[in-house]
């Protein structure tokens, strides 16, 4: 078999309902990548939140934020970024944190992770990434006013998250709407009312499309596993596309595959099928 790049999203994908990779998807994902074919993770978690699953699933790239950082974990650098324009960044900050007590506020840059607040699910992910991994640093900051924004001198930013808190959503449509202005700028919900906002000209299939090219495979040769708004691109450009059980119907209908959900081993289960293991 004609080596295969295979991409897996994480939340509802190569996740279980308990944010964990089951030890036999694990297993699966090593024997494939001992018949020579390249592992990438590709989700919209920023790379500080995404190593830890990388590293237990020995990945050669991580597509970060929604594409906007692409990190080869073999030479340990970013090989393609597309940061979101500074002042840009920095102006949609100061309008989000107008409803700073209306709405989760998170933005990424390569190795911090700076939130308005912290949620009990990313205090989990924390301290599970300092118990297994005690010589490698997380980096988070919480900011929780506008004012401290200023005192940063931010790196590249490369993703800018938001949802909102409260019901009804009345204020953060209302801040979507404005945001909207800008032309310079992707927005993606990676479920109902929960919004990634990147430069324009980023997004998941893109980057794979790059991996790709780098190393001289076509789509033909590409595999990739979804479940959500944010995975559309890379399932409509990977020539084996695969929805997950729990994906949303429309999801479903781009991939040209459907496996089980994610709390049924569905990339497992179709990665033994696929690669005849």
């Amino acid at each position: 078999m004609n080596q295969h790049l295979v991409a897996f999203d994480l939340d509802g994908t190569l996740l279980d309902n308990d944010h964990s990779i089951s030890s036999e998807t694990i297993i699966s994902i090593n024997k494939i990548q001992n018949q020579n074919n390249l592992i990438a993770i590709a989700t919209g978690r920023s790379f500080s939140a995404c190593k830890l699953y990388a590293n237990q699933i020995n990945a050669d790239y991580i597509v970060a934020c929604n594409g906007a950082m692409i990190y080869d974990v073999n030479q340990k650098e970013i090989i393609k970024k597309t940061p979101i324009p500074k002042n840009t960044a920095i102006d949609i900050l100061n309008q989000l944190y107008e409803h700073n007590d209306k709405l989760k506020i998170q933005w990424d840059s390569f190795d911090t992770y700076f939130s308005n607040n912290l949620l009990p699910f990313e205090e989990n992910y924390i301290n599970v990434f300092k118990r297994e991994y005690p010589d490698e640093v997380f980096n988070m900051a919480i900011i929780e006013s506008r004012d401290k924004i200023i005192e940063y001198n931010f790196d590249d930013i490369y993703q800018i998250f938001t949802y909102s808190l409260i019901k009804p959503h009345t204020e953060y449509f209302q801040v979507l709407d404005n945001l909207k202005s800008y032309e310079d700028l992707h927005y993606v919900d990676f479920k109902m009312s929960y919004t990634d906002i990147t430069h324009k000209d980023v997004d998941k299939g893109t980057a794979l499309g790059y991996i790709a090219d780098l190393n001289g495979l076509d789509y033909e040769n590409v595999v990739a596993f979804g479940d959500s708004y944010n995975d559309r691109t890379m399932l409509e450009y990977a020539g084996i596309s695969v929805a997950m059980g729990n994906a949303d119907e429309e999801i479903k209908n781009i991939a040209k595959n459907v496996t089980k959900a994610n709390s049924e081993d569905g990339v497992g289960d179709f990665l033994k099928h696929y690669f005849k293991m």
